[in-house]
């Protein structure tokens, strides 16, 4: 569907950013209860929460291209 589509301003398709927030989201569950898991934990956040940004401004953009 969207996945050939280049995507961010990384290149990357649509299809590899939301792999990306599945491997994060697999990151943030697999440091649950580690010992540096406060100090992991942010930095996780932030890279989650950009992918989130750029899935959701994707979606804002597409329908309002021209074609």
């Amino acid at each position: 569907m969207w996945g050939g589509d280049t995507f961010g301003m990384f290149g990357n398709t649509y299809d590899e950013t939301v792999d990306c927030l599945d491997m994060v989201d697999a990151c943030i569950d697999i440091i649950k209860d580690n010992k540096w898991e406060k100090a992991m934990e942010g930095h996780l956040h932030t890279v989650k929460y950009e992918l989130e940004r750029q899935i959701a401004n994707y979606y804002a953009t597409r329908d309002h291209k021209s074609t």
